[in-house]
């Protein structure tokens, strides 16, 4: 699932926008997929605005995926909409989030 979703956007340095919400997207399946993300923004990629809600990724391995976005939110230029909503995120997941955002200057909502 997320591996593949990496892997692709990993290498589509013209991807500006992912709506994947409500997709059963797993928190080890958002972690690779944030991976590629990251990769995406370290190339010089587009990707500006994420949608994930309704995913439910907080149930399962959601530490491994809030290290994946963390990481994205304090090196990324480009991203500027980030959807987490409705997932069951905990709140260590939120804090290790949080970690990202504070020197974040380039998200809005």
């Amino acid at each position: 699932d997320g591996m593949a979703l990496g892997n692709m956007v990993a290498s589509h340095m013209q991807i500006t926008r992912l709506a994947l919400s409500s997709n059963f997207i797993t928190g080890q399946g958002v972690a690779s997929l944030f991976r590629g993300v990251l990769e995406n923004s370290a190339e010089g990629g587009q990707l500006a605005d994420i949608d994930l809600a309704w995913n439910g990724f907080g149930n399962s391995s959601s530490g491994a995926a809030a290290e994946a976005i963390s990481k994205v939110l304090s090196k990324s230029t480009t991203l500027y909409h980030l959807d987490l909503s409705y997932n069951s995120l905990d709140a260590a997941s939120c804090a290790t989030i949080g970690e990202g955002l504070k020197d974040n200057h380039y998200l809005y909502g």
